[in-house]
């Protein structure tokens, strides 16, 4: 073999290698990630960003760069997802949102979305998710993480919605409350009725179906409440009316909650009382029926252990978050214990 020839051989060899070189590469920088997405954005007219993502069959997930969001004074706020799918498609969506800015917030939101899927989540207040966050003015890139499980490849349509303390969309966004759907929204408004302390009260009659004695010894007042519970996981805000501490009084928060027995379910909530002072009570897994309900064991002020109110009229919300099996209309009771031989609450719609 000559030179010539040698030299030949080798040079189509380079060749090859390049050819085949050039063609790994393309391969690594076209090939998508496994189970990625290819999120398209907008602007929703029922909320912050309106995104759509394809889903792929068993697990995946996906990063979504929504846009920049703008707070013009230091606002409270919960983030929620609505979520529009095939209904031949079973799913269950998990993620989280982070908002970076002047400052920095990261809100988990586990269990944001289910169909035909069971979905368990340890059931404590999340802030910005079950509860307002306070978020201070400033311009914030958001973006969102989705982790899911899915029968089969669709197409999912995800709505973030932010809600004010209210429970209603922020001033600054200017639109109307966001579509419910199946899966996240909270149902027909809530009817709040305010039952007193004392016997010959025609505030309430004891309400029908109610598995427990509402409290009439003189050292308790509640409020009771019905609203319709949706399939999945939902939250709902209840403004419930004024409660008066004529001085400063030991209390505690315990909720209860009635549905159909065939309905399993799990409730969580948070009290919160505004006025000369203000004060936030969690009560995680306060109520549960055919569901397993998991609560960090360490004592809560306000619900496993009295707090002391100081005096004054205070403005009283519960903020409720569910896990339901089906739909279900449910009855609850904010009970508020005091200690007991002193001068009763007073409770006004």
């Amino acid at each position: 073999m000559t030179a010539r020839t040698i030299v030949v051989a080798a040079l189509a060899l380079l060749a090859a290698l390049a050819t085949l070189y050039t063609a790994l590469q393309l391969a690594t920088v076209e090939a998508p990630r496994t189970g990625a997405a290819s999120p398209s954005v907008q602007e929703s007219a029922g909320g912050l960003f309106e995104v759509k993502i394809h889903v792929t069959r068993g697990n995946g997930s996906t990063t979504v760069r929504l846009g920049p969001v703008s707070f013009s004074r230091p606002t409270e706020v919960a983030f929620r997802v609505l979520v529009k799918a095939d209904p031949d498609v079973a799913f269950r969506l998990s993620g989280a949102l982070l908002l970076e800015g002047q400052k920095k917030y990261s809100v988990l939101m586990p269990c944001m979305a289910a169909h035909g899927f069971p979905c368990y989540r340890v059931q404590v207040v999340i802030p910005g998710y079950d509860q307002p966050v306070l978020v201070m003015p400033g311009t914030y890139n958001a973006s969102l993480d989705v982790a899911w499980e899915s029968s089969g490849d669709a197409t999912l349509t995800l709505v973030i919605v932010a809600v004010n303390e209210t429970g209603k969309p922020l001033p600054t966004q200017g639109q109307p409350e966001a579509p419910g759907n199946e899966t996240t929204s909270p149902g027909s408004p809530p009817a709040v009725l305010p039952c007193g302390a004392g016997a010959g009260t025609d505030r309430l009659p004891e309400p029908p179906g109610m598995p427990w004695p509402v409290p009439r010894d003189g050292n308790s007042s509640c409020f009771v409440a019905r609203l319709h519970m949706t399939q999945g996981n939902g939250s709902a805000r209840l403004s419930l009316g004024v409660v008066n501490f004529s001085r400063p009084t030991e209390a505690v928060f315990e909720l209860f909650a009635s549905a159909s027995p065939d309905v399993a379910y799990t409730l969580s909530g948070t009290v919160y009382l505004y006025g000369p002072e203000r004060y936030v009570v969690h009560m995680p897994c306060a109520v549960s029926h055919g569901l397993p309900c998991y609560r960090v064991l360490a004592v809560i002020p306000g619900y496993d252990a009295p707090i002391v109110v100081r005096p004054g009229v205070y403005n009283v919300s519960l903020h409720l978050a569910w896990e339901s099996a089906w739909d279900s209309t449910l009855t609850v009771a904010l009970v508020i214990v005091t200690d007991t031989g002193k001068k009763p609450l007073t409770a006004t719609p």
